[in-house]
């Protein structure tokens, strides 16, 4: 699965990447690479702390905490984003990242 969107904070497009380890188990997880440096780096962050450590089948990325009541939230923004995490053939979960 392959996202982007600003989640650092700094007005740059970042990557977000669900992945799996091998088509014969369902390890996997999630990484960010920050291209604040206008380029991709060689390694990406955990954002789940390894937490999410099976196959990521879905990513959608949006702002799902966003609310004016009572006031409106000071900038920067940070991008929140949710995976589907598939664990076997028949179970899974979805994980939400709300930043």
């Amino acid at each position: 699965s392959l996202a982007s969107g600003d989640f650092g904070g700094t007005g740059r497009s970042d990557i977000l990447v669900g992945w799996r380890e091998s088509n014969n188990n369902y390890k996997g997880g999630i990484l960010i690479y920050y291209t604040d440096g206008n380029d991709i780096p060689s390694a990406g962050s955990d954002p789940s702390g390894g937490s999410v450590k099976n196959f990521v089948v879905g990513i959608t990325v949006n702002n799902f905490d966003y609310g004016t009541y009572p006031t409106t939230p000071a900038a920067p923004y940070l991008l929140d984003f949710a995976v589907g995490e598939k664990k076997n053939a028949t179970e899974g979960n979805l994980v939400v990242f709300i930043r």
